[in-house]
């Protein structure tokens, strides 16, 4: 957060901090349409969940970045 503030962007960037699922469940109760950056870092087990969820919530341009997508494989 410090970051977004040094470079001038608080009114800009989001940054939401939480539980995934928590955090999924109220953009979605507050009808955010779509996004144009996503990263997602979190428990392997759960990322086609996240991944699924940010693909209906993007548009064509949006740029996904899922981390550790192509580690030992």
């Amino acid at each position: 957060m410090e970051n977004t503030r040094n470079a001038g962007l608080e009114e800009k960037v989001q940054i939401l901090i939480g539980g995934a699922e928590d955090t999924l469940s109220n953009l979605s109760q507050k009808q955010v349409s779509t996004f144009d950056l996503v990263f997602i870092d979190s428990d392997k087990e759960r990322n086609p969940v996240y991944f699924k969820w940010t693909v209906n919530h993007s548009h064509p341009c949006s740029i996904l970045v899922v981390d550790n997508l192509v580690r030992d494989g």
